[in-house]
């Protein structure tokens, strides 16, 4: 489960938005910090934001950094999935019964409500299915 779940992660994270949004903060920072014309707004900072655009207009480049950190964030978690599951064991031991239940009622009763549901309306239908197959028999 803990493999199904840190490949759904991993493969699902689209981090091409989260670097733009970075590096549109990092040029707002940027931006924020000047106050009066000097040395750097004639040399350095346009070398800095040509550098951010054409950063961001490289595809290839921002494919290749996506890959990297989604391959060190998966290492991370093959290197360390053991701990995270001793650490969810020792965290849920800490809890009684009462609140364990109360946990799962809270955050997954919802979801077995709808399977109650589906589960009463594919028994009828499959109920209604069998009888009529009865009967014509």
């Amino acid at each position: 489960e803990l493999d199904l779940w840190k490949t759904k992660l991993v493969d699902d994270w689209q981090l091409q938005d989260t670097i733009h949004d970075f590096l549109d903060r990092i040029q707002q920072k940027i931006l924020k910090h000047i106050e009066e014309p000097s040395f750097y707004d004639h040399s350095i900072l346009p070398f800095v934001f040509n550098s951010l655009e054409n950063f961001k207009q490289d595809i290839d480049k921002m494919c290749k950094i996506e890959d990297w950190i989604r391959t060190h964030i998966y290492t991370f978690i093959e290197e360390n999935h053991s701990k995270i599951g001793y650490l969810v064991k020792e965290n849920l031991d800490k809890l009684d019964d009462k609140t364990l239940i109360e946990m799962l009622e809270n955050n997954v009763g919802k979801d077995l409500q709808w399977i109650r549901v589906n589960g009463a309306i594919c028994g009828f239908l499959i109920g209604i299915v069998l009888v009529g197959i009865r009967a014509l028999f």
